[in-house]
């Protein structure tokens, strides 16, 4: 403390004794010592006859940075007596009024002296002492009650986290006990938090330059919405996103996450088709969370191409250039106070950066230790930063994992299989004795085989490359994998015990995810493509082996199944504008008939052909009746049997599989969550660094 420090603790008196209110006021010290550093005090609140020069002492004393205040308390009072002595500016008679104000003016004057004597004898505190530039404020913010850190298991993060770019709100995803997420935003200088109407399953928030709205994503669209009030507003298709950033020229550059071939893309922020910004290089799969800076026009984002590592690029809307900067432990990188903020293992480090020249001026340093992370693998960090220095994250173990979970058809849990981990892709045997799941492995993915009976677990898979989508043969002896070892994922065969020699069954320059294998074991039904044009495949055993395409058109075909006859095939298509599941003739050609009704995801046939189970978008399980036994096929009434907490995202199989009886359901869950560990804000995190 010096004297400068008395000098702001003086104004904050003299602002109190002319208005009757403290210069910086909340409900508990906390929200006081926020409201200090973040805000100015109300001057239009002092008196209307307040003199000019009181006022510009006032502005003066409380000037945040402490090199623009007055020197010392001296000079404060040097002002005060020079206002009272200015001669008036009107050559008139000086009324009673004008006598009564001079007189209030002049026991002020004498309170002022009073207190800058005392300034200069011992000091003077205010809440005990004034801040200094030199200390941070922390504080913790805990979600509504009932309502927790929205997390996910076994696909992209939700990204729950963002500081207004003001540093005076925070958005948080939070999700209730009933599953339902919502976008709730919370003052930093209050206690309550409020929800945004319209937002339900939101992930990613982001906010616009001018802090007035927040982007985010929902229902495979990407939207922005008024913080103080009114409905979202769809500003185009954004499936399984993983980020978004909104410069003040009015662009969002965003990414659309969890299909390979995906680079960058900007859409203007009223809306409209997006375009491709960035390209991707050899080998990479997909670019996201991109992060503007100051400027407006250069960006930061990570690249993801299967590797250990998380490359962090600098980029530009005007250039087809980028620079790599530094590899990161996270996804995700954000510019704060002339620094960029990344993680390290689960340590959030910052680096310098001069945001003119776009370099890295010195080494990088840890400022907090234990940050959460989503999704092991590719793991997104829970942190955000405001550029003008306010900090946030959440601290604790990793967040993410699911778990299998087997249910009866009320939706009542009969049992577990294995512990919790980032389960994908699960498949149930033919037998029903044997699961298939891929799990991560550091930050690429393997196959590993449950036994039902026992719940032990095996390792099928031990590639340094990703491994997906394991489908079983119809007698359970073999498995199909997808594995990207020769850069594309192609499909491999390999005996179910383990043992034995793989086979390549299919090769080429285009990604492949098997689906189902035909009941007579002669076909396999794959998807090839990315995003937004997959298509259905099927790849012959004998003969050739040459693949014919299936269903190949300008929309979306996916999870493609085999009828147990082998007489037709459930999938899902997106030609209607969202997901619905449909059923076409094997081999064709011939009808199609939609089987859901309001969307649906994920078809799986009943062992007796006679059901066929889907996801609804609110992830209820739905069993629609089904007669496939005559020369057409007919569609029954659909019922909904149960919600769930499925986890949707995947690249083969489905989150559910029933069993032979069609009475039990295992389905990859995502538990209910005991309670968020609080989020820590941290208002001028740099201080602590000034010298």
């Amino acid at each position: 403390m010096d004297k400068r420090t008395d000098v702001w603790a003086f104004g904050c008196v003299l602002y109190e004794l002319l208005t009757g209110k403290q210069a910086f006021h909340g409900e508990d010290v906390t929200i006081i010592l926020a409201a200090v550093v973040m805000r100015e005090p109300a001057f239009d609140a002092l008196p209307a006859n307040t003199p000019p020069a009181i006022r510009t002492l006032l502005r003066r004393c409380l000037r945040k940075e402490r090199r623009e205040r007055l020197p010392d308390a001296g000079s404060a009072r040097i002002e005060i007596q020079e206002a009272l002595n200015a001669p008036a500016a009107e050559p008139v008679a000086v009324t009673a009024a004008k006598s009564r104000d001079r007189l209030a003016w002049s026991f002020v004057a004498v309170l002022c002296v009073a207190l800058i004597a005392a300034l200069a004898v011992g000091g003077f505190a205010y809440f005990g002492r004034a801040p200094e530039e030199t200390k941070a404020i922390r504080f913790l913010v805990s979600p509504p009650e009932a309502w927790n850190l929205r997390q996910v298991a076994g696909g992209g993060s939700p990204a729950p986290l963002a500081v207004s770019p003001d540093g005076q709100r925070m958005a948080y995803v939070a999700t209730g006990a009933d599953g339902r997420s919502l976008l709730w935003v919370r003052p930093l200088d209050t206690l309550a938090a409020q929800s945004l109407a319209g937002t339900d399953d939101a992930s990613s928030p982001f906010w616009s330059p001018d802090s007035r709205f927040l982007g985010f994503f929902a229902g495979g669209k990407l939207k922005k919405i008024e913080v103080s009030g009114g409905p979202p507003i769809t500003l185009c298709d954004a499936t399984n996103n993983t980020g978004g950033t909104w410069s003040r020229d009015g662009v969002i550059v965003f990414a659309t996450g969890g299909n390979r071939g995906n680079p960058l893309r900007q859409v203007s922020a009223a809306g409209g088709v997006p375009t491709a910004v960035t390209v991707l290089a050899q080998g990479e799969i997909r670019h996201q969370r991109p992060f503007f800076l100051p400027d407006g026009r250069h960006f930061l984002y990570e690249t993801e191409g299967g590797g250990p590592v998380h490359p962090i690029y600098l980029a530009s809307l005007d250039s087809a250039e980028r620079k790599l900067l530094f590899n990161s432990d996270s996804s995700n990188v954000v510019y704060s106070q002339g620094h960029l903020l990344f993680l390290r293992e689960t340590t959030l480090m910052a680096q310098p950066f001069d945001a003119q020249r776009l370099v890295l001026t010195s080494e990088a340093f840890p400022i907090a230790e234990q940050i959460q992370t989503h999704v092991p693998g590719e793991p997104h960090a829970n942190f955000s930063a405001s550029e003008n220095g306010v900090l946030a994250y959440q601290t604790g173990s990793a967040a993410g994992g699911s778990q299998l979970t087997w249910f009866d058809r009320s939706g009542k849990q009969i049992g577990v299989l294995g512990d919790r981990a980032a389960y994908s892709d699960v498949w149930l045997s033919p037998d029903g004795k044997r699961v298939s799941v891929s799990i991560p492995s550091g930050t690429t993915r393997d196959i590993w085989v449950y036994d039902v009976a026992r719940g032990l677990k095996t390792r099928f898979t031990f590639d340094a490359t990703d491994e997906r989508a394991p489908i079983w043969s119809p007698d359970g002896s073999r498995i199909v994998v997808s594995s990207n070892r020769k850069g594309k994922y192609d499909l491999y065969l390999k005996p179910s015990s383990g043992a034995g020699t793989e086979e390549v069954l299919l090769e080429d320059k285009i990604d492949k995810y098997p689906m189902s294998w035909s009941a007579d074991g002669r076909f396999i039904l794959y998807r090839t493509g990315a995003f937004p044009h997959y298509d259905l495949f099927v790849l012959p055993l004998s003969g050739d082996r040459k693949p014919v395409p299936f269903l190949q058109t300008k929309f979306n075909e996916n999870t493609g199944q085999f009828s147990p006859d082998g007489r037709w095939v459930a999938y899902e298509s997106d030609e209607s504008g969202r997901y619905e599941v449909y059923v076409v003739p094997f081999p064709g050609p011939g009808g199609k008939w939609q089987v859901s009704t309001g969307g649906g995801r994920f078809p799986k046939w009943s062992r007796d052909g006679a059901e066929l189970f889907y996801l609804a978008p609110d992830n209820k399980l739905m069993a629609a009746a089904v007669n496939g036994k005559g020369g057409s096929f007919e569609p029954g009434a659909v019922k909904t049997l149960f919600e769930t907490r499925a986890v949707t995202v995947t690249v083969g199989g489905a989150p559910h599989n029933v069993s032979a009886d069609g009475q039990r359901f295992l389905i990859n869950t995502l538990p209910e969550q005991a309670g968020s560990a609080p989020i820590t804000v941290v208002v001028n995190w740099t201080a602590g660094l000034k010298k």
